[in-house]
């Protein structure tokens, strides 16, 4: 029985991520923002993001695998104003995995809520070329 309440809850998150999800896309790293994140502890983040720093510079980023994508959240007028900013179709953001994302460019001084990937943001954006200097975001909506 618990285990049948278990599936039921987990097909019911992943039809809530199904519907919620507007898209794949790659985004400046600097538009990224944590707000939600509390650092419980700012000590094991500055560990891991040293940790990430290694792995990044020895094996590479790793951006492209859904695991390593980072969730953020977007308001349907921030994600139209990101389209047009980026001339774009809502239509390029709904391809599956893939070698390459659409770029979506935002208008100046706007900051995506991020929901988790605070440490490989952190630490991207110290590793990689100031040029490359982007990550993989699922966006949901707010």
């Amino acid at each position: 029985m618990r285990r049948a309440r278990l599936l039921g809850k987990e097909r019911s998150i992943v039809t809530e991520k199904a519907l919620k999800c507007k898209g794949m896309v790659s985004v400046r790293l600097e538009v990224l923002s944590f707000p939600e994140i509390k650092t419980r502890d700012p000590t094991k983040l500055k560990s891991n993001v040293k940790r990430l720093k290694k792995a990044f510079r020895d094996e590479g980023c790793w951006r492209l695998p859904l695991p390593n994508h980072i969730p953020a959240q977007i308001d349907k007028q921030s994600l139209d104003a990101a389209l047009r900013h980026s001339q774009r179709s809502s239509k390029e953001l709904f391809v599956g995995p893939r070698d390459e994302y659409p770029e979506l460019e935002f208008p100046p001084g706007y900051q995506l809520m991020c929901l988790d990937g605070q440490s490989r943001a952190l630490a991207a954006a110290k590793v990689l070329p100031v040029a490359d200097r982007r990550w993989i975001v699922d966006l949901y909506a707010a």
